[in-house]
């Protein structure tokens, strides 16, 4: 019995010691640390390959009411000083199309009072010449003809003078087609032009180069001088007048007609 209970007390205090000892209880075994160290290592990993939380931002809170009614003046302000400049572009567009059509309007009708002067000044220079055209001298001849005269029929070579004039002198040449030549000329003056100038008789043969008689067919040709001066003589009759004084002349060719 006495045994037993050395037993039963040895028993007692071996006991608690055993059951407080680390190495007996599991859960403080190191081997439970190395899963734990594990474990760490890979919610550690975790942290480091999650991207960083942002940190929110310094909100200011505003009276939303006052901001949209700054706002809504601000933008109203905003789109009268835009239509405002639009105006003044418009303005400015317009202002410059409108100076743009008058420089346009002046230049036609500066062309126009060009136009008008170029045509007022021909009118003037063809009133000039008209004027000048009429006070210059000239002659006009007329197709030959027969005329009966007292002593028989002569041909006659019909010209007037217009314009003032002195003196002058009138040549008539006649061929037969065979060399033969007649020259017939009158000294004019405004006493004894008359209806033209008659040269000869109808049929009559005429001495020149050689004897040539008037008939239908012949050709002949005219020279018409006339001039401001009286003309000045030689001793032998033949007259003289100096170039400038030389106001008109006319010259042609004529058949003679038949005048029977």
């Amino acid at each position: 019995m006495k045994k037993h209970l050395i037993i039963l007390m040895f028993v007692m205090l071996i006991i608690p010691s055993i059951a407080s000892a680390s190495w007996w209880n599991p859960f403080s075994w190191k081997l439970w640390n190395v899963f734990n160290e594990k474990s760490s290592e890979i919610q550690d990993v975790k942290n480091i390959t999650k991207e960083p939380e942002k940190k929110p931002e310094n909100i200011i809170i505003t009276n939303k009411s006052v901001d949209s009614k700054e706002d809504r003046k601000e933008q109203a302000k905003i789109e009268k000083e835009r239509k405002a400049l639009d105006a003044q572009k418009d303005a400015l567009r317009i202002a410059e199309e409108k100076f743009k059509q008058q420089q346009l309007d002046i230049a036609k009708q500066a062309e126009q009072l060009r136009q008008e002067e170029l045509k007022r000044q021909a009118k003037e220079q063809e009133v000039i010449l008209d004027e000048e055209e009429s006070d210059k001298t000239s002659i006009s001849v007329r197709e030959i003809t027969c005329t009966e005269r007292p002593a028989g029929t002569y041909y006659l070579l019909p010209f007037n003078i217009k314009g003032e004039w002195i003196s002058g002198w009138i040549q008539v040449k006649i061929a037969d087609g065979n060399g033969g030549t007649v020259v017939k000329g009158f000294d004019l003056d405004k006493s004894n032009i008359g209806d033209g100038f008659i040269f000869s008789q109808s049929g009559r043969v005429l001495g020149g180069s050689r004897n040539i008689e008037l008939n239908a067919g012949l050709i002949a040709t005219y020279q018409i001088n006339i001039h401001s001066v009286v003309p000045s003589y030689n001793r032998v009759g033949i007259r003289s007048y100096s170039t400038s004084s030389l106001i008109a002349e006319e010259s042609g060719r004529f058949t003679l007609p038949s005048c029977e």
